[in-house]
């Protein structure tokens, strides 16, 4: 007969007031981190105030900057800036998706969008726009939109330490500077989400 608890969940029960002081401990920390990814929002917004539409997607799995006004297939989902893969739980896991930063057109159905069109003004754009800047950007492409972006320089391990250095201020700059240098899109993606071809 199979057991009710397993060889953990009998562990759990075993420890169960340390457990529960970890789970707590859990929550807090979760709590605190959400507090920093705040921070880097506002760090942001503070240069550029036209983000009005700024948030954090699942307890820092994403950070989304973006504008009430472009064109978004999701009101929680919107296009804009994102940081992506920057939750503890991809920070801890060596095998978790690399933490990015890049654009994310997700444009709802039933408008005429021309994406080619628009990954073509993104690209031309970087070319200007990213000059000096040594990254090498990915595009990718499929019926729900498109992403322009690339892999944070920074190993996971030196963003956890900047997190837990003093008061997290240097991973709060170094992850709100990333999202800053895409900020220079900003016009290109007004001219891409404001317009609603015919």
């Amino acid at each position: 007969m199979k057991k009710t608890f397993n060889e953990l969940d009998q562990w759990v029960i075993k420890n169960w007031i340390e457990s529960r002081q970890l789970e707590d401990s859990m929550i807090e920390v979760r709590e605190k981190y959400e507090s920093v990814c705040d921070r880097i929002i506002d760090a942001v917004k503070e240069e550029q105030q036209e983000l009005d539409n700024c948030r954090i997607r699942r307890k820092g799995e994403a950070l989304i900057f973006s504008k009430k006004k472009w064109l978004s297939k999701w009101e929680t989902w919107p296009s804009g800036l994102w940081i992506w893969n920057i939750s503890l739980d991809k920070l801890m896991a060596d095998d978790a998706d690399v933490p990015g930063v890049g654009i994310q057109l997700l444009v709802p159905k039933g408008i005429t969008f021309d994406l080619k069109d628009a990954r073509a003004k993104i690209q031309n754009a970087s070319v200007k726009l990213m000059n000096g800047i040594n990254t090498k950007y990915l595009v990718e492409e499929d019926d729900s939109g498109l992403s322009f972006w690339h892999s944070i320089p920074e190993p996971r391990k030196e963003l956890t330490q900047m997190l837990l250095d003093d008061e997290s201020e240097k991973f709060v700059e170094c992850i709100a500077s990333h999202v800053k240098i895409l900020t220079r899109f900003i016009p290109v993606l007004d001219e891409i989400l404001l317009t609603k071809k015919p």
